[in-house]
């Protein structure tokens, strides 16, 4: 009977080491994810009204969201397992009812290793001029070259295939970029002041347009031909008359002779 007990005992011990062994290893399992990436690495929004958007998560386990401490993006949902469709959206850009400035932020995904992490980049537009000086046409003519700027409404005057020209009423500027725009748009821009060949004009960014009519020109400045170059300075940025231009052709190249 002893032989049996001490048997049944041995018997017992062993089955109570196996089961501690097990009750150790559930704790201990990790089911973070090895590997995780998402579908896209970048997403835009617009600064106001911006529709939420789509993406993918692919993961081989368990994965959780780890974003900087922003107010302004939400993603559901914000931990899952496997691979999972989030949506990623934003609150508006604004400030005190104006939108604000550009803004930007990094998303991460993580699982079990820091180094593997799935990122999105997530940026949202605004008003890239806030704050930049607001100037008529003849108040930009003195901008420094470079320096950012919006120009009050002021009228196309005519249209080209690689800009316009734009007034005030008392100056005129080459604005070098396209926009959807004819003779006659009384239009805000948003831009950059440059010099070419010597006259002030503007590359464009933005350009809104406010309402259309007809182009009122100025009287033009009638430039007498032996006198021309003397007139360079005295009337930038103003409306010419020349007489006496005659059309002419050498060599298949069409061009325009001021005849004195």
């Amino acid at each position: 009977m002893k032989l049996i007990n001490k048997f049944k005992l041995s018997v017992l011990a062993l089955a109570a080491t196996v089961l501690a062994f097990s009750g150790c290893e559930n704790p201990d399992e990790d089911s973070s994810a090895y590997s995780v990436l998402t579908e896209e690495t970048l997403l835009d929004f617009v600064g106001q009204g911006a529709e939420p958007q789509t993406t993918w998560v692919y993961a081989d386990g368990d994965w959780v969201m780890d974003a900087p401490e922003v107010d302004w993006i939400k993603v559901t949902p914000s931990s899952g397992s496997g691979n999972t469709e989030i949506t990623i959206s934003v609150a508006d850009n604004l400030v005190d009812g104006v939108l604000n400035r550009p803004r930007s932020t990094e998303v991460y995904f993580r699982g079990r290793l820091k180094d593997v992490v799935g990122k999105i980049a997530i940026n949202q537009g605004g008003d890239r001029y806030l704050g930049s000086r607001e100037l008529t046409v003849t108040g930009l003519i003195d901008l420094e070259d470079g320096e950012p700027a919006k120009i009050l409404e002021s009228t196309v005057m005519a249209v080209s295939s690689k800009g316009f020209v734009l007034s005030d009423g008392t100056s005129a500027i080459f604005v070098e970029g396209k926009a959807d725009i004819k003779a006659g748009d009384h239009v805000t821009i948003n831009g950059n002041k440059q010099t070419y060949a010597g006259f002030p004009s503007f590359i464009l960014d933005e350009c809104n347009v406010l309402s259309s009519s007809s182009a009122e020109y100025p009287e033009p400045v009638n430039i007498y031909c032996p006198y021309i170059f003397s007139y360079s300075y005295s009337v930038r940025s103003k409306l010419l008359l020349l007489d006496n231009i005659s059309r002419v052709k050498n060599n298949n190249i069409i061009g325009y002779c001021i005849i004195c």
